[in-house]
């Protein structure tokens, strides 16, 4: 199927050959990603009551840590790049220490950091 609308949203075909792509190191991970209050948590939440491994977002506990020393949100958010890299920084620990053979949802990833 081509580029376009289908009901109330846009469609893309997947390129067969991203599929192909060998990447450097293949893991079992699961992403649930989306836009702000769209359910990520909420989902990953409930996930987690039924026994499976889940990781929280960066993002969420970047912050949680940098309050906890002492900033504030709107410190932090005076210097967005700054924010942004220490998120990154965060999520990419997190994504470091999780085996990549293990099974395990995350609430975002770091592509999402890095838009």
């Amino acid at each position: 199927m081509a580029d376009g609308f289908q009901g109330n949203y846009l469609s893309t075909e997947l390129d067969a050959d991203l599929l192909l792509t060998p990447y450097k190191k293949q893991t079992n991970w699961h992403v649930i990603t989306g836009g702000p209050s769209c359910g990520k948590t909420t989902l990953v939440n409930l996930l987690a009551e039924k026994g499976f491994r889940t990781v929280e977002e960066g993002a969420r506990l970047y912050m949680e840590q940098e309050v906890a020393s002492g900033r504030t949100i709107k410190g932090l958010r005076a210097d967005i790049a700054a924010l942004q890299c220490g998120i990154k920084d965060m999520q990419l620990e997190i994504e470091r220490r999780l085996p990549a053979g293990d099974f395990a949802i995350l609430e975002r990833g770091l592509p999402d950091c890095l838009a």
